[in-house]
């Protein structure tokens, strides 16, 4: 048959098309043979093959051309499940769903060509009959159902009160229709009809009797009761899940850690990868080439930090000698009193306290310890120089394999999804390099004007630390302040205070909010809270990965409830969305009721 069984609840005239058998008895009743259904296979064959990734078919007219397209496969009973065309089905059904969707129940290439009105009866004739095959054979694609719905509530609420159908589905003119739009029109309204009485036949039917009332030896639980419990253990199933993953996650956190650090560098340098490989370099030498320059730019910034450091390091021991001195003065002329003995003791304390670790063997574990994590650090760094390399030079081949791991019916949305999250983690990473320059330039700046050493190492760290949204970068500014304590005294340690203070407010009141706000989609109180879950999860590596993974999810859920996409904002989106819907809800008055026929609340339409 075309693709699958299952189909004894269509139509009969639909269902006849899926029986191999009875398309060849009509074929050879009507003059045909076995050349028409090979001549058949071919063209929709060829159509697969030129199918573009998107789903679709045809240039300016796309939306028209998928319909059509898809009409050919449906009418050779080819559905999401057939084995040789159900990806090919189900892309060019998701297609037209999303087009839907993002025109609020319009589909059509170009809204603003009077001819889109051929566009949308093609597809809404379509992607009814398409909803009546996935309806019978249990098939749930996301947001099909409502887009028949929506886009046959267009052509019923926009006929001509002649009862035909104009182009743009205008009702001014005096023609009151055009015969072969309002044809495509009808076609549309006789295939949604069927597509939608099932469904409207299941709703209006009384629900099931369980047992006779006579039969019940106790109170049936109440149908609140029934939903909650439902959806409680649903909840801890997922639960129990996301706890074996993240357990999966942390046993094998040597080689997460690599992997996820290498996405943020490939989401960093990947356009430079893409620039190189559009000037006809191969993609994995521009690959190889992008890495050797990041090591070789990193190594050189952390040698020049490093001279500095090497440079100043006696001055700044002999600074510190100097600062001890005068806490020692303190501590005996201040309010303490401290005499040499008292302050002699608690040195000793300190001493026998370390002292008597070391003989516990503590010492000796921790050299243990700290051996074991640089042999992870040493591994986990040639896991990313390769995981980098790789993602660069074959990340296309890599997504498309796992995307091919999700099942038939889901690929489309997998792959879309991945999409969304990777353009809003690209995003992310360029906003955070942007603050993180900030934040290193301007401490930096305020170092150099103060005369503090170090002020090459401290913005570098300064940088690094940036990488941690709102926690990193004052972590590191405390560094700079210790050193003008040390090198300068409190006073100078006071205004490199202010100074940090000063760059971390413009960071979050300025930078944070427009990039963060425009580019990722997350609020400043979700990155807060985000930040503070991945510390009490995973410690650095969840503060590290936590706002990138809340900001992927976000656009990704966004992306599959709403059609949004990353960098919209949210009460446009919301306006949109009740204007659709017939229109917001009234918000109370605080002050109470309101005359009728007042302004009322802050509600109403838009």
């Amino acid at each position: 048959d075309g693709g699958g069984g299952g189909f004894g609840n269509i139509p009969a005239v639909m269902r006849k098309r899926c029986s191999k058998q009875d398309r060849m008895q009509r074929l050879l009743a009507n003059g045909g043979n076995e050349k028409c259904e090979e001549a058949v296979l071919k063209s929709l064959r060829w159509m697969k093959e030129t199918q573009s990734k998107e789903g679709s078919w045809g240039g300016g007219t796309k939306v028209a051309y998928t319909g059509l397209a898809l009409l050919a496969f449906l009418g050779h009973c080819e559905t999401p499940t057939s084995e040789e065309f159900g990806e090919c089905v189900t892309k060019a059904i998701l297609f037209l769903v999303n087009n839907c969707q993002k025109q609020k129940g319009r589909m059509g290439a170009n809204l603003q060509d009077k001819h889109w009105s051929y566009s949308h009866a093609i597809a809404t004739y379509a992607i009814a009959e398409a909803y009546t095959f996935c309806s019978q054979q249990s098939i749930n694609l996301p947001g099909l159902k409502d887009s028949v719905q929506q886009s046959v509530q267009w052509i019923i609420d926009n006929q001509n009160k002649s009862g035909g159908w104009e182009y743009a589905y205008e009702e001014a003119g005096g023609r009151g229709g055009d015969m072969s739009i309002t044809a495509w029109q009808m076609q549309a309204l006789k295939a949604a009809k069927q597509a939608l009485r099932d469904e409207r036949e299941r709703q209006l039917a009384p629900p099931p009797q369980l047992a006779a009332a006579g039969s019940m030896t106790r109170s049936p639980v109440p149908v609140g009761y029934d939903l909650a419990a439902a959806w409680a253990w649903r909840f801890l199933v997922i639960v129990a899940a996301l706890a074996v993953v993240g357990w999966v996650l942390g046993y094998l956190i040597v080689i997460v850690v690599p992997v996820v650090v290498s996405l943020l560098i490939t989401a960093l340098a990947v356009p430079l990868v893409d620039r190189l490989a559009g000037w006809g370099v191969p993609r994995g030498l521009a690959a190889l080439l992008t890495v050797a320059a990041g090591i070789a730019a990193v190594v050189a910034l952390l040698t020049f930090a490093g001279q500095q450091v090497a440079g100043g390091a006696s001055d700044l021991a002999d600074s510190t000698v100097a600062g001890l001195g005068e806490i020692r003065q303190w501590l005996q002329e201040g309010p303490l009193h401290a005499t040499d003995s008292q302050i002699d003791g608690y040195i000793d304390q300190a001493q026998r306290a370390i002292a008597e670790r070391s003989d516990e063997g503590e010492i000796l574990t921790r050299i243990t310890e700290l051996g074991t994590t640089l042999t992870h650090v040493f591994a986990g760094f040639f896991i990313v120089l390769f995981a980098t390399y790789f993602f660069m030079a074959d990340g296309a081949r890599i997504w498309s394999w796992l995307v091919r791991l999700a099942p038939r019916a889901a690929r489309a949305r997998v792959d879309s999804s991945g999409r969304v999250a990777w353009i809003s983690l690209r995003q992310f990473v360029r906003a955070t390099v942007i603050v993180a320059l900030v934040d290193a330039i301007g401490i930096s700046i305020w170092a150099a004007v103060m005369g503090l050493p170090f002020v090459a190492a401290i913005g570098v760290l300064v940088f690094l630390g940036a990488f941690v949204p709102m926690v990193g970068a004052t972590v590191a500014g405390t560094v700079a302040i210790l050193v003008a304590l040390v090198d300068q005294g409190p006073w100078a340690a006071l205004l490199m205070l202010i100074g940090v203070i000063v760059v971390q407010q413009l960071e979050g009141h300025v930078l944070q909010p427009f990039l963060m706000g425009r580019w990722v989609s997350v609020h400043p109180l979700g990155v807060i809270v985000a930040i503070a879950v991945g510390v009490l999860v995973a410690g650095i590596v969840g503060a590290l990965v936590a706002v990138p993974l809340a900001a992927a999810v976000n656009a990704v859920g966004l992306h599959l409830a709403a059609y949004t996409d990353p960098g919209d904002d949210p009460v446009e989106e919301l306006e949109e969305d009740y204007v659709e819907t017939g229109g917001a809800p009234e918000a109370p008055d605080p002050d109470g009721p309101t005359e009728p026929g007042g302004s009322g609340g802050s509600g109403g339409q838009s």
